[in-house]
């Protein structure tokens, strides 16, 4: 029966938010109408429900782990041989699953008109392919529970990486931050009390504050519109990442870049290896399984690299040549493939290489923001000795004129 999402008031004038079962939109008003509510809107739950969404939550490092939540304690509850469409009821009236209940509810709805798990679980949320094509291959082989159990294990490392970067960048983040107010303060209240102060009792400003109070009023006027450029450059590179489209100038920019280009091939190695050793082990063609891999890397211009190798994989090509053509995964991901192949073991070893590539891209980071830090510090520390001598050289050159 289809599931409707319903606001309603309630008896006492409070508003109501909730799920409804019913054969159409005109049943589930007259159901709420039973209950004591008054509807205000009544629509079908597919158009909002969110797996990865709480009410007001951004899709992110949350939905993930929620997701990883959901597949795991769904594949335990087909091991123990309910139906897909109990297990999932089950899980929808979790207290702990409450922020994913309405795209529970909305691929239990799926599940019953027929749709197979993976449509039912793209149907609430906006799912990447290689989770898609897992579940898919897990309900064609007969071992969702298996694949459940992997994606969930996938989810979970992507969450636990995100949270070493989030705590990587923390110290970073409060340093820039800490100078911004610090500039703030200093190039737009003090310095400029300090230059009124001067000419008003008739001082000459030496060259270097006139140059700082010139800089300060420029920076106060651009830095904010610099800021909103940044972000919204930011914002448009990210949607293009998610559109697929072509890589733009500041990905190309960083592939320059030899450190920050190592550490982006070293995630994405692991990103790749670890997607494909969970496609490779549900059974799914290695030539399908790394063209989906490749779109799980994060990376548009590698993807198509990766797409065009999977492409030589389905005429022949070894899946260790195909890895080595492409640049960004050779070094880091060739001879595990080739090991792989040789011994007939190729999902282990690729797990390896992941857990080493990440390793080295977290090493990487570490490295890079030892060397942050410590730039910000001097950077800070620069601009208070700047202002400092831009206010005491008018001090010094006062003295001086009146003989002191």
């Amino acid at each position: 029966m289809p599931v409707f999402l319903y606001r309603a008031l309630d008896a006492g004038g409070r508003r109501r938010r909730g799920l409804v079962e019913a054969e159409d939109a005109r049943a589930a008003r007259q159901s709420l109408r039973a209950q004591g509510l008054l509807a205000e809107s009544v629509a079908p739950a597919g158009a909002g429900g969110r797996i990865g969404r709480g009410r007001g939550e951004r899709a992110g490092l949350a939905a993930e782990a929620r997701r990883a939540m959901v597949y795991r304690e769904l594949g335990a509850l087909l091991r123990a041989g309910l139906p897909l469409a109990r297990a999932i009821e089950m899980l929808a009236a979790m207290p702990e699953l409450a922020a994913a209940r309405l795209g529970l509810t909305v691929a239990l709805d799926r599940i019953r008109e027929g749709a197979g798990p993976a449509a039912a679980f793209a149907a609430a949320v906006p799912l990447p392919a290689f989770e898609v094509a897992a579940l898919d291959v897990g309900e064609r082989t007969g071992t969702l529970d298996a694949m459940l159990a992997r994606l969930a294990d996938a989810l979970d490392a992507q969450v636990q990486a995100r949270a070493r970067l989030v705590s990587a960048l923390v110290y970073p983040a409060v340093v820039a931050v800490f100078a911004g107010v610090v500039a703030i303060a200093l190039l737009g209240f003090l310095l400029p009390w300090s230059m009124r102060m001067w000419s008003e009792a008739g001082v000459r400003l030496p060259w270097l504050t006139r140059a700082v109070t010139g800089a300060g009023r420029w920076l106060l006027v651009l830095g904010p519109a610099a800021a909103v450029a940044a972000w919204l450059l930011a914002r448009r590179a990210r949607r293009r990442a998610r559109e697929g489209g072509a890589p733009g100038r500041v990905e190309r920019w960083l592939a320059r870049i030899g450190p920050i280009a190592r550490l982006r091939d070293a995630r994405a190695a692991a990103r790749l290896a670890r997607t494909l050793a969970v496609l490779l082990r549900g059974g799914v063609p290695a030539p399908e399984a790394l063209a989906t891999a490749g779109r799980a890397a994060g990376r548009p211009a590698l993807a198509a690299e990766i797409e065009a190798q999977a492409e030589a994989v389905r005429h022949g090509r070894s899946l260790a040549e195909a890895v080595r053509a492409v640049p960004a995964l050779a070094a880091g991901l060739a001879p595990w493939v080739e090991a792989g192949e040789a011994s007939g073991d190729l999902a282990p070893m690729l797990e390896a290489a992941a857990e080493r590539q990440q390793q080295a891209w977290e090493r990487g980071l570490t490295r890079l923001m030892s060397l942050v830090e410590p730039a910000l510090v001097v950077a800070l520390g620069s601009l208070v000795l700047l202002v400092a001598l831009a206010v005491l050289l008018p001090m010094m050159s006062l003295y001086r004129e009146v003989g002191l």
